[in-house]
C-alpha cells in the first residue's frame, strides 16, 4: 500500500469514527453493489486462478450509500483473495429473511487463528502470521464502521486450513 493510500484510509477511518461522513443513502440493489465489487476484483482473482462467484437470490433493495458499501465489501473480498491459495474460491451468498438481509463472503483460504478472530476488526491489528508486508490492518476496521453505519453488523467464522466466512447482516 502506497503512503498516500494509507493516509487516505486513515482519514476515512477518522471521519467514520467522528461520524462526519454524510452518507448519500438511497434505495438501491444490494445484489448490484456486490456484483460491481466482484467485477472490480476479477483480474486480481485471475492472477491467482481464484474462482469468484456470486450466489444471489431475488434482488434485495437496501437503503445504502453504494460508494461506501462497495468500499466495505471491497476490503473484505480483497482480504479473502489475498489469503486464498491458487485455485481456491471466494463465494458471496446473498440471502433474505422476513427480518434481515445476509451477505456471506466465504473463502477457501488459510483461515484465521481463533485467538486472532476477536481482534481482526481492530484498527492496525495484524495477525502474527500475516504474510502481507505492506498491510497496516486498517481495511477490515473501515469495513466494520461502514457496515455499522448501514444498520448492519459483521461477524467472522474461520477454521485454519479450511477457510473463512464473513457474515454481514443488515436489519430491514
Amino acid at each position: 500500500m502506497g503512503g498516500s493510500s494509507l493516509i487516505q484510509n486513515i482519514l476515512k477511518l477518522v471521519k467514520l469514527d467522528a461520524k462526519t461522513i454524510s452518507f448519500a443513502k438511497k434505495e438501491d440493489s444490494l445484489n448490484q453493489t456486490i456484483k460491481e465489487v466482484l467485477n472490480s476484483f476479477e483480474e486480481f482473482a485471475k492472477t491467482k486462478n481464484i474462482n469468484l462467484k456470486l450466489n444471489d437470490c431475488e434482488n434485495i433493495v437496501l437503503f445504502q450509500d453504494r460508494f461506501w458499501l462497495k468500499e466495505a465489501f471491497g476490503n473484505i473480498i480483497k482480504n479473502c483473495i489475498e489469503h486464498t491459495d491458487e485455485c481456491g474460491s471466494v463465494e458471496v451468498f446473498v440471502k433474505k429473511t422476513p427480518v434481515l438481509y445476509k451477505v456471506i463472503i466465504k473463502d477457501t483460504g488459510v483461515g484465521i487463528e481463533q485467538s486472532d478472530i476477536p481482534n481482526i476488526f481492530n484498527r492496525f491489528y495484524k495477525s502474527g502470521v500475516s504474510n502481507k508486508k505492506d498491510s497496516v490492518g486498517i481495511g477490515l476496521s473501515i469495513s466494520k464502521s461502514i457496515i455499522e453505519s448501514h444498520n448492519g453488523y459483521i461477524d467472522v467464522v474461520s477454521e485454519k486450513g479450511v477457510g473463512t466466512n464473513f457474515i454481514i447482516t443488515f436489519m430491514k
